[in-house]
């Protein structure tokens, strides 16, 4: 709250230095168009986000399909209801630790060729052999984890898109 309170301090320091009603009209006009670019974004992804939830309760399915022991969605119209909306409310959390998991899948990845190559596999059996090398030629192919082939889902990336969003609020 504290970086709020400052930024507000000194956008009201930078609102000094418009001297005439041109300079505060033009601030105020950029502004607005901020505001409204920001309202378009988040126009678009409640959009997605609530037509993938609708299309998917209305074709009789779960949107997201996690795992709930609690909730046999299948047994009724009200249990698909109740299970869908368990869903979406934790699906809007949950990005940071999925993020995160697939670095740590990319890292176990790239020591996964290191020790296959560094296990004592010259004393072993042809059949091993082979066998370690189609592994070791599969484990050293880089693995890329995409969202809807567009971007790249990686930590680095949750932290771009958090950066960004953290940046339009507050300049909003």
């Amino acid at each position: 709250m504290w970086r709020y309170h400052k930024i507000k301090e000194l956008l009201g320091r930078m609102d000094k230095r418009c001297i005439n009603i041109t300079e505060r009209l033009e601030v105020h006009r950029w502004v607005a168009r901020c505001n409204i670019a920001y309202l378009i974004y988040q126009f678009m992804y409640t959009a997605y986000t609530l037509s993938t939830f609708f299309t998917a309760i209305f074709s009789g399915v779960v949107p997201f399909h996690l795992y709930n022991p609690f909730i046999d969605w299948r047994e009724s119209t009200l249990n698909l209801w109740i299970a869908s909306v368990m869903e979406l409310i934790p699906m809007n959390g949950i990005t940071f630790p999925f993020y995160f998991t697939c670095d740590l899948l990319k890292d176990d990845c790239e020591s996964l060729a290191l020790a296959i190559f560094h296990s004592h596999w010259r004393s072993s059996s042809r059949r091993y052999k082979s066998s370690l090398i189609y592994f070791l030629h599969n484990a050293q192919m880089p693995i890329s984890f995409t969202a809807g082939s567009i971007f790249s889902i990686s930590l680095n990336t949750n932290i771009t898109v958090a950066k960004l969003a953290f940046s339009v609020v507050t300049f909003v």
